[in-house]
């Protein structure tokens, strides 16, 4: 059997890129059907589509092709999120410039945590990531080095799922966010 453009083997990274390059041009192609009059919400619904779809994808090859019940890739999504943020809002690099920065850093991340649990399977292997999960989570939004959590970090906006927290500006720790 021939090695084509649509074999299983080369079916998964044409079709992400296709996907990358399709979803890089909607903005342009809705501004030019004249379709781009959405702003701020319309951009945000695509950034959501963009974020859930490489969720998805990478649940995908985690569990879809390898077999491995593997819950730890929400945390280095998280890791790769954060630091796009913080060098964003802190120290005011352009997006684009932290992503490949991000990806390092979270693939740096992946690959020391992924050494001491290379050999689990099944249920240890889920048990042992989502505590990875946890643990990531939780250093995260509880300031880690005055950088992350909601009270240390008045640049980095909230989205509706944690508006239960207080704001920076009703907590008297933290600066201010003027």
């Amino acid at each position: 059997m021939s090695d084509s453009l649509f074999s299983k083997r080369y079916f998964y990274p044409v079709a992400g890129g296709i996907f990358c390059l399709v979803m890089a041009c909607v903005p342009t192609i809705l501004e030019l059907a004249g379709l781009g009059g959405g702003g701020i919400a319309q951009l945000d619904m695509l950034n959501k589509i963009g974020i859930y779809a490489a969720l998805a994808l990478s649940l995908n090859l985690i569990l879809g092709q390898t077999g491995l019940f593997h819950m730890g890739h929400t945390a280095f999504f998280a890791m790769g999120a954060y630091t796009t943020a913080i060098l964003n809002t802190v120290y005011h690099w352009p997006v684009f410039a932290t992503m490949p920065i991000a990806g390092v850093l979270a693939a740096i991340f992946a690959f020391v945590l992924a050494k001491p649990i290379i050999h689990l399977r099944g249920d240890y292997l889920l048990i042992v990531t989502i505590g990875i999960v946890e643990i990531v989570r939780i250093a995260l939004t509880n300031n880690l080095f005055g950088l992350t959590g909601f009270t240390a970090s008045p640049g980095l906006p909230c989205s509706g799922w944690c508006s239960h927290r207080p704001s920076a500006s009703s907590t008297s720790s933290g600066p201010s966010p003027s």
